[in-house]
């Protein structure tokens, strides 16, 4: 794996944890879960950063034998 494979997937993990956090606050608050295109306006990224981030979040989880 390469450097700019491995910064990339940090990029997604990090983006990610801010996600679950905004899910878990945003569902507590409202009931409901934000759209794509309002977490993305939460962490001051695109909506697609936002998609490809959660793929790589569910990729992980399921790949990951620490969180079997």
């Amino acid at each position: 794996m390469t450097h700019y494979q491995l910064k990339c997937d940090q990029r997604y993990a990090d983006v990610f944890d801010r996600i679950v956090v905004i899910l878990h606050d945003y569902r507590k608050e409202n009931f409901r879960s934000p759209t794509i295109a309002q977490i993305a306006s939460m962490i001051g990224d695109t909506e697609e950063m936002v998609l490809e981030s959660l793929e790589f979040g569910k990729y992980f989880s399921n790949h990951s034998p620490l969180l079997h």
